[in-house]
């Protein structure tokens, strides 16, 4: 596996995909991230390949030949018949009437109208940029597009110019088992031509560092559109002195945020808890949704009895981080009971096809194909408990989330790693995992779990807990892509003595450090929360933290806080958001082309993994 060079954490990073299992089931399915051109330099008309046109801005505008080519997949594919170097016709060759061009397979949201529709939403499609492209080689004008005939299915069609008696340039929208329409489609003229260049002169391309010949087209956006796009995408929420974000770009709905966040404020006898939580799933989205909807309130209950236990007094901090460890115990318990209770005998009892039907029930409302669901799928966990009159709080880590707590030093601002990062990154957890399994070569490959699973910690995963049985009489029929079915007997070989992930959290109670009227001790300002997308986008695989990659996001986040022209927060709390300076930071700073891409590129899988950050002011 090729690994990247490291970035700097002092500048915007690439973002790099990432798998949070060895199939891709919740980020893209392509390879690693090779080492990549940054947008900036790709966009330099100076280095454009051959074949590209500039723009009036400089961007580089790909030719039809150019563009279509190599990057449109088939059902945007054209084939053309007249010019031999460039499979395009020519202004003479139209003129002379030498050749016929036809243009296969074009989309049929290839409309001025629905142009319009997506140029006034801000975005612009492959086949929308080829249209825009024919335009620009003085192919097409489209007010000119008029219904000709409708000819039979012949696999060839012209129409003849009844003026002149020459075949026209044409082109045809095939439907399958249904008659060919024909059009005819007139050269443009030198204003056309003018103005496809302009629609187009904001645009670039893009190869998002994989390299090979595919190309992605994006949008550069300039401020302060590219402000009010990062929001829309990102969502940012103020709740007091709390800013989260979350954060996936890619808006296909199969590609969905798998994360989940929760801020909440508990008003108990003695004084105000805050409790924040991180949630990043996997596989699916029935065991996020479950967690991170029981578990909150799992947590303030057990508090509230806790604290009614203890009547005037804070109980001991280790009792508080017991009732959050056994929480999280007791939500994984939940799921596998609820789970186990369909299956008494490891599912023995039930043919292949009657248990198909069995799990498979979601016409009749699903009950039990969602209790299967949510334990396959799984999720990492990251919560936070701070009491505000004592200054105590509380990190609970379950996965490879991280909580960093910024502190101001008197000088500059420096981060400290709260929690250790539970995946196979982390050498302690790598030998633990190998220290529990015993003669087992392949219960870790290349970092992961049976080289299926990031995270050595979870909840839910069961098919990584339970007996191998399991897998292959109930998971195994189960109507879900959680692992192609060629893959899947590699895997299930492996099991041999599950568990193999933990349920089992760490705990962290700290207390907030406070600066003294006068004094120059450091004081702890903050504490960031973050799943582990932020991670992917600062360092190569595999994900580990660097202190110089702390203290840069305790600086980004500081500098938002106390900005030097004296903005930030307010004494209402009110101001810039700090968890989206830090987004903003990850996905290219300054870098106005870097944001562009990672905000517009149009890619229908996604290229950078969920992100969720929660940021807490101390001060």
């Amino acid at each position: 596996m090729a690994i990247r060079p490291a970035i700097s954490a002092l500048s915007p990073a690439q973002p790099r995909r990432r798998e949070r299992t060895a199939a891709g089931l919740d980020s893209t399915r392509r390879a690693p991230w090779p080492s990549g051109r940054r947008v900036s330099e790709e966009q330099n008309p100076a280095q454009a390949p051959q074949g590209l046109a500039a723009s009036a801005h400089g961007s580089p505008v790909p030719t039809c030949a150019q563009y279509i080519r190599p990057s449109l997949p088939s059902r945007h594919s054209a084939v053309a018949g007249a010019s031999a170097h460039s499979g395009w016709a020519t202004p003479a060759n139209r003129a002379t009437g030498a050749n016929l061009v036809q243009l296969r397979t074009i989309h049929s949201s290839l409309r001025k109208d629905s142009w319009q529709e997506r140029r006034s939403t801000g975005t612009l499609g492959c086949h929308h940029l080829l249209w825009l492209a024919i335009k620009a080689q003085t192919l097409v004008r489209p007010e000119a597009v008029q219904p000709a005939h409708i000819l039979p299915d012949l696999g060839t069609a012209s129409v003849q110019d009844p003026s002149s008696r020459r075949p026209t340039l044409c082109a045809t929208h095939e439907k399958p088992s249904m008659a060919r329409q024909v059009v005819q489609l007139l050269p443009a003229t030198a204003h056309d031509k003018r103005a496809a260049l302009e629609e187009v002169k904001d645009f670039s391309y893009t190869d998002m560092g994989y390299g090979g010949d595919m190309r992605w087209t994006y949008k550069v956006l300039c401020e302060p559109a590219l402000s009010d796009e990062l929001q829309r995408i990102a969502r940012p929420q103020q709740m007091g002195s709390i800013d989260s974000v979350t954060f996936q770009p890619c808006q296909a709905y199969e590609q969905r945020s798998q994360d989940r966040h929760v801020v909440q404020r508990w008003r108990f006898p003695g004084g105000d808890w805050t409790f924040t939580a991180v949630f990043d799933g996997h596989v699916n989205h029935d065991a996020v949704d479950y967690v991170a909807e029981r578990l909150p309130t799992l947590v303030r209950t057990s508090l509230e009895a806790t604290l009614e236990q203890s009547r005037s007094s804070l109980p001991p901090p280790e009792r508080i981080s017991d009732l959050l460890s056994q929480a999280i115990v007791h939500i994984d318990d939940a799921i596998t009971s609820d789970f186990v209770s369909l299956f008494p005998q490891e599912g023995s009892g039930m043919p292949p096809d009657v248990m198909k039907t069995y799990i498979n029930d979601t016409a009749s409302g699903g009950a039990c194909h969602v209790r299967v669901s949510r334990m396959l799928g799984g999720t990492t966990a990251l919560l936070t408990l701070l009491h505000e009159a004592s200054d105590n709080f509380w990190v609970t880590n379950l996965g490879d989330s991280c909580a960093v707590l910024g502190v101001w030093t008197g000088s500059r601002w420096k981060g400290t790693l709260v929690n250790s990062i539970h995946n196979g990154g982390n050498a302690l957890e790598r030998d633990r995992v190998v220290s529990e399994h015993p003669g087992e070569n392949e219960c870790m490959v290349t970092d992961r779990i049976l080289g299926w699973l990031a995270p050595t910690r979870a909840i839910g995963d069961g098919w990584l807990k339970l007996p191998r049985a399991y897998t292959e009489r109930v998971f195994a029929h189960l109507d879900t892509q959680w692992v192609p079915r060629d893959a899947l007997p590699r895997y299930v070989a492996r099991l041999q003595t599950p568990p193999y992930v933990s349920c089992t959290p760490e705990v962290y109670h700290r207390r907030v450090r406070r600066r003294a009227d006068g004094g120059s001790a450091p004081c702890d300002a903050f504490l960031m929360t973050c799943s582990d997308g932020v991670l992917d986008l600062a360092r190569p695989e595999p994900v580990r933290l660097s202190q110089s990659l702390v203290d840069h996001w305790a600086g980004v986040i500081g500098r938002a806080m106390h900005p030097p022209d004296g903005g930030g927060r307010d004494a209402d709390g009110a101001g810039a958001n700090l968890a989206l300076a830090l987004l903003r930071d990850c996905i290219g700073g300054d870098d106005v082309c870097l944001v562009s891409r990672n905000l517009t590129v149009e890619m229908e899988e996604r290229w950078m993994d969920d992100i969720t950050i929660i940021v807490q002011n101390l001060s």
